[in-house]
């Protein structure tokens, strides 16, 4: 199987003051095509930081990142949010939507900026999934913390991205959504052979993924298969 991550120790070191906080200590692994993986930890172990450096959103102290055998670190600046918007889709746990447009602007952000052409059938399968259709006219700011994490997660989806990275996507949604949601995200993986790594706190989300890596104190402590 084709790998489309790969780390090789990776570290991630906060100067704070007097001291150093090492967030990711050496992390080595890879990746297949295809795999639906939930990142596991406590607060603290490490784990949006490692989705961050995946994402190219932070850069690492040391350590290589690949995407489908490319190594970030020596993509210009210039490309790089080309390169990251046609190959990974990302789920912020904070939303990180736009107020100055509305739903559907947000949407097509990554799209617009790229001049992309979108799938429209799947785009609004993934609008009506997520139950968004009657928002698509409204602002971020008036949305509840639900939808607006409804709103990233359709903004994250639409340009179906190889690599999707996801921060908590169910975080702030009831039980009834979640499940839906991540049984549309795991229909997706399948459908589309698109590889998830997946944050969560939700042992119904990581129940779902066929392979559940955890951290502590930015280490990988157990990486298990199912």
């Amino acid at each position: 199987m084709k790998k489309v991550i790969e780390t090789e120790n990776l570290v991630k070191i906060y100067d704070q003051g007097t001291s150093k906080v090492h967030a990711n200590d050496g992390i080595t692994l890879s990746v297949e095509e295809g795999e639906f993986v939930a990142i596991l930890g406590s607060s603290g172990s490490g784990k949006t930081t490692f989705l961050n450096l995946v994402g190219g959103i932070e850069k690492p102290t040391s350590g290589r990142i690949l995407i489908n055998g490319q190594d970030i670190s020596i993509i210009k600046e210039s490309a790089f949010s080309r390169f990251r918007g046609k190959n990974i889709g990302y789920v912020f746990q904070n939303y990180q939507l736009i107020n100055e447009l509305n739903v559907e602007d947000n949407i097509h952000i990554i799209s617009d900026i790229n001049n992309w052409a979108i799938d429209r059938e799947y785009e609004q399968a993934v609008i009506d999934l997520l139950g968004i259709r009657d928002l698509l006219s409204v602002r971020p700011d008036q949305l509840s913390g639900g939808q607006q994490q409804r709103v990233a997660i359709a903004r994250a989806l639409v340009g179906k991205p190889a690599i999707v990275l996801a921060d908590e996507p169910t975080g702030n949604l009831d039980k009834k959504r979640s499940e839906e949601i991540i049984a549309y995200l795991r229909q997706s993986n399948r459908e589309y052979g698109q590889t998830f790594l997946i944050v969560t706190h939700d042992p119904m989300v990581a129940a779902w993924c066929s392979r559940r890596i955890t951290l502590e104190d930015g280490k990988i402590i157990e990486d298990i298969k199912t």
